[in-house]
């Protein structure tokens, strides 16, 4: 009996100790499968380090960016740790990110230094008020130091303006007035315009003359019209250049020679007295009493269009000598096709 129930006890030890090994080993593979989750812990870094690197960042007190700083070295280390618990991860997480939200900007007003753009001020207005300063100086050149010295004193009486802002407004102004003294403001040389004067003179004499319209065609005309308009814009133009004056002249002087040396010759006087002659012999034809019976509609047509083209070509006075040839002879191609072989 003793022995039966030994027998039995152990049985059942063996029995326990192997539910036992088989409980840890299944608690070892849940643990396994269950790594902590760092995906909340990096964005957390992530935003935290976007702040840091911001020019604002600057703008928090020290105190609440040393804790900050503090807690973002504190939830990397956590990062980088391969064995972190889920418990410190979360932690680390959740500093970091108390620690974000409790940055606070600074309040403490910052002293701006505006004795150099003062300075610089006051060197720019003396310049302006020098009784030279017209004639020293051009227009443009005038115009654009006035607009950097204006948005400097508006910087200069901003009550809020940053030290930055004061000292971009300082290094333009000083920039400005370097640029106008020593590289765009030497005194302005007087452009000459003597010889433009005489050539847009001579151009309009020719305009003036009483055979100007009979003497030259009608596009050479206007090509020289445009060129004169176009030296008179310039003589007119207080800031032409002298470049801009000497290349007017010369263009003008070439559109002077163009029109009375090459393009310019008189015009010779085209003879339409063939063409003439055969649309009046055309016209006859449409005139005759059988002319509708006589001939096919489409003869017809084809006939009259020829002739429309030739009466536009007599009566364009622009037409060359080889357009009228050529309207005679087309007219009187279509005359022989109508009567010679366009009878029904």
């Amino acid at each position: 009996m003793f022995t039966k129930t030994k027998k039995s006890f152990a049985k059942l030890f063996v029995f326990a100790l192997a539910v036992a090994m088989i409980a840890a080993t299944l608690s070892a593979c849940i643990s396994a499968s269950e790594s902590p989750d760092k995906t909340a812990l990096q964005s957390a870094i992530t935003s935290a380090e976007a702040i840091k690197s911001a020019t604002t960042y600057s703008e928090y007190t020290q105190a609440s960016r040393t804790a900050f700083e503090n807690a973002l070295d504190a939830a990397q280390t956590v990062n980088n740790k391969s064995n972190a618990t889920q418990s410190e991860i979360d932690t680390a997480k959740n500093n970091l990110t108390t620690a974000q939200n409790a940055l606070v900007k600074d309040q403490t007003p910052v002293a701006v230094d505006k004795t150099d753009l003062a300075a610089a001020i006051s060197s720019a207005q003396a310049i302006i008020d020098d009784e030279d300063y017209e004639n020293d100086y051009g227009e443009l050149a005038r115009g654009a130091f006035e607009l950097v010295l204006s948005a400097s004193v508006e910087v200069y009486d901003n009550a809020n303006a940053t030290q930055a802002q004061v000292d971009g407004a300082t290094t333009s102004l000083l920039a400005a007035i370097e640029l106008l003294t020593d590289n765009g403001g030497e005194e302005v040389a007087e452009v000459n315009k003597a010889e433009l004067a005489a050539a847009i003179d001579d151009a309009q004499a020719i305009i003036d003359g009483e055979d100007y319209e009979t003497d030259y065609a009608e596009t050479d005309r206007e090509t020289f019209e445009l060129a004169l308009a176009a030296a008179v814009e310039v003589f007119e133009n207080d800031e032409a250049t002298q470049a801009e004056v000497d290349e007017a002249v010369s263009d003008l002087l070439a559109a002077i020679d163009a029109l009375t040396n090459d393009g310019g010759e008189e015009v010779a006087e085209v003879d339409k007295a063939e063409l003439e002659a055969a649309i009046s012999d055309a016209q006859a034809i449409i005139d005759g009493e059988n002319y509708g019976t006589d001939y096919a509609e489409a003869d017809r047509e084809a006939f009259e269009l020829a002739l429309a083209a030739a009466v536009e070509v007599f009566e364009n006075d622009e037409a060359t000598q080889a357009e009228v040839d050529e309207a005679v002879s087309d007219l009187l191609v279509a005359i022989d096709a109508l009567t010679g072989e366009g009878e029904e």
